[in-house]
């Protein structure tokens, strides 16, 4: 019965990196997709960093500088208490933006098509 339970405590220790990964992803998913909306219909996030880099807390704050761009490849610093860690993220935002058949005059509307 020990050795039962140590096998489950071991399982569980080695699939906790993974879990968090995926609970972060999940998180900086929506932390984009908020930033993004209005600008991109759908937003695909993927941790690039090692899970053994990950904060530790179940809930970090993450921020960005204010200048960085919001997609491609990007690092966002994901803080916990007196924790700080720099993840690097790749986002992909799709949507729809606008392109003119033929040059528009500053002011009009003709010819403007959503693609």
């Amino acid at each position: 019965m020990q050795t039962l339970k140590r096998g489950f405590a071991v399982a569980a220790l080695l699939f906790s990196p993974l879990t968090m990964a995926q609970d972060i992803n999940a998180q900086l998913t929506t932390w984009f997709s908020q930033r993004l909306a209005g600008f991109s219909d759908e937003v695909v996030v993927t941790l690039r960093s090692s899970p053994n880099l990950l904060p530790s807390c179940e809930q970090p704050a993450f921020s960005m500088t204010g200048s960085a761009k919001l997609w491609g490849n990007v690092n966002v610093v994901a803080r916990c208490a007196n924790e700080k860690r720099y993840l690097q993220v790749n986002v992909q935002a799709t949507g729809n933006y606008v392109a003119v058949a033929a040059p528009v005059a500053r002011g009009t509307s003709a010819n403007v098509t959503l693609k």
